[in-house]
């Protein structure tokens, strides 16, 4: 790893996070309340400063990564005028990142592979279903694949 790789890394996720904070300040979802806003802000407040200020163990490009992976999970998952605004930003300004559907990917090979998938088909299924991003036949497919990996 170079010196400008792992700077130009930083910049990226500094980039991200302060997106994040200015899409989710522009357009607070409507269940946000100012507690939750404040909480999100403070969140990514810290992913920031991780980024720019790390512990010397974590100034890599694979803590980077973690860093940006958290900070993109909101605007992975959810939708809403916040998420729509933060993905045109980011084309705006040159960052290329692709948003991916991990629960498409989980239905389209018809399993639940680690604990981290099922984590997160927990955490997110009904928030999916309830905004329109899976259907009700995909929720019981979802809930039978989770009672599947729990009897392994």
């Amino acid at each position: 790893m170079t010196k400008d790789n792992y700077t130009a890394e930083v910049n990226k996720t500094v980039t991200i996070i302060d997106t994040a904070i200015d899409a989710i300040r522009k357009y607070p979802p409507k269940e946000f309340d100012s507690s939750h806003l404040n909480q999100f802000v403070n969140t990514y407040v810290e992913l920031k400063s991780n980024a720019t200020n790390p512990k010397p163990e974590y100034k890599n490009i694979k803590s980077l990564t973690y860093i940006k992976n958290d900070a993109l999970i909101y605007f992975q998952e959810s939708s809403g005028e916040a998420v729509s605004f933060f993905w045109k930003e980011l084309k705006q300004k040159g960052i290329d990142i692709n948003r991916t559907n991990k629960l498409e990917k989980i239905l389209k090979k018809n399993k639940i592979s680690n604990q981290s998938e099922l984590d997160y088909v927990i955490d997110m299924m009904i928030p999916a279903q309830q905004a329109g991003l899976i259907t009700k036949e995909q929720l019981n497919l979802l809930n039978s694949l989770i009672d599947k990996f729990e009897r392994k």
